[in-house]
């Protein structure tokens, strides 16, 4: 199974390379700092690959964070309901001692 990994990595590797070396125009990206600070509009040149790599990389980070976010509420609400479910539980527990007859009782350590 690992030589299938490191196969399909390779290729995937193989795959970026190739469209790295195919793709090496300069793009001019613009960037505001009109929001930042004073000073206008700046830009820097930069391969196309390059462009397109961060944003795959930004992408992919911001969809981790978001993952990680919202498996951290999952599990938050996963132990509150663990922490109700002990609860009615014990309630159970109680209320099967009080209400139960004997013959109840017998029968329900029986099972």
């Amino acid at each position: 199974m690992n030589l299938w990994r490191y196969a399909l990595g390779l290729l995937v590797i193989f795959g970026f390379l190739a469209f790295a070396l195919a793709n090496d125009e300069l793009v001019k990206v613009n960037i505001y700092l009109n929001l930042i600070m004073e000073g206008g509009l700046k830009f820097v040149y930069l391969p196309i690959y390059v462009v397109v790599f961060l944003t795959l990389f930004f992408g992919v980070l911001v969809g981790i964070i978001l993952e990680h976010i919202r498996y951290i509420k999952l599990r938050n609400l996963l132990r509150l309901k663990e922490s109700e479910l002990r609860k009615t539980k014990i309630d159970l527990e109680s209320n099967k001692e009080r209400f139960f007859s004997e013959e109840e009782k017998i029968m329900d350590m029986l099972n």
